[in-house]
């Protein structure tokens, strides 16, 4: 394993960790737990230090490790999914046509993610462990999974759980995974992002959909997620709940924006309020069901 030690000013140096393998990242990393943290892309880091968090003396690369910028459909059962390298760009994500042609949701939201110089470097495994990411929403409904390795060796399980609990500590995400898209003829997806500038300043709010009707005009699926700001992304399962199984005429938009208002309990910040960031969410979702109506 090669290391180098990079001098950023006088009080400040850091030490990058070149390993051979995914094996010796992954060692590197128990062995120095909180004293190191991984790099890919390189903008998470970026933007923790324009925010003022303290970084980590030691630097462990990633970027040059084949083994996690793969992009496939793998059989699973009887089941196909889309399994994404944690490396693969979100510019990829956005252009891969695999993923126009059956999960166009991720391609078009990962368009809205940051500029395109930052498209280019940035990973899809580094917005997801930022935690508060941009394209998590969009992944939400999609059903994501993902797979990641830490002191517990290595698991696999839902986006949402993994987001909750303290797997993601230490953790290296590997890979991400789509379940098999709908071929429901009345499906339907949108994204939102609001804020106030492209680059590195995060959202005020982002939203998801992802759902389909049956042929008696019934909700059969349908999943809403919000995130924005320093705010834990979470899908909206009472909303979900109100929405499942109903014909368009028997949707209350006005029960429905109510329902959101109480869901999502979003942090405040310097440039808007817990209250405009509720509306907000709340008028995006109800605009895009009624369109839908």
């Amino acid at each position: 394993m090669g290391t180098e030690t990079y001098v950023l000013n006088q009080k400040e140096a850091m030490i990058l960790w070149e390993p051979d393998n995914l094996e010796e990242a992954i060692r590197k990393k128990l062995q120095l737990a909180d004293e190191a943290m991984y790099i890919a892309g390189g903008t998470l880091i970026q933007l923790k230090k324009e925010q003022g968090v303290i970084q980590p003396e030691h630097i462990i690369r990633l970027d040059h490790l084949p083994e996690l910028a793969s992009l496939q459909m793998v059989e699973e059962g009887d089941q196909v999914q889309l399994e994404i390298g944690s490396l693969v760009s979100l510019a990829d994500c956005h252009s891969n046509q695999l993923i126009k042609d059956n999960w166009c949701l991720l391609s078009e939201s990962a368009l809205q993610v940051a500029s395109p110089a930052i498209r280019n470097r940035a990973t899809i495994g580094g917005n997801i462990a930022y935690g508060i990411g941009d394209l998590i929403p969009a992944l939400l409904v999609l059903d994501a999974k993902v797979t990641w390795v830490n002191a517990n060796g290595q698991q696999t399980g839902e986006l949402s759980s993994f987001l909750k609990k303290d797997a993601s500590k230490n953790a290296l995400i590997t890979m991400v995974i789509l379940p098999e898209s709908s071929q429901a003829t009345k499906a339907f997806n949108w994204y939102h992002k609001v804020g106030r500038r492209e680059a590195f300043i995060p959202s005020l709010v982002t939203a998801a959909g992802f759902g389909y009707w049956n042929e008696d005009l019934e909700l059969e699926h349908i999943r809403l997620a919000l995130g924005g700001g320093a705010s834990l992304p979470n899908r909206l399962i009472e909303c979900e709940e109100y929405l499942q199984g109903k014909r368009m005429e028997d949707i209350r938009l006005e029960v429905l924006y109510e329902l959101v208002l109480a869901e999502f309990q979003p942090a405040s910040d310097p440039f808007a309020s817990t209250s405009y960031k509720k509306k907000v969410a709340a008028n995006l979702l109800v605009s895009e069901m009624e369109k839908l109506i």
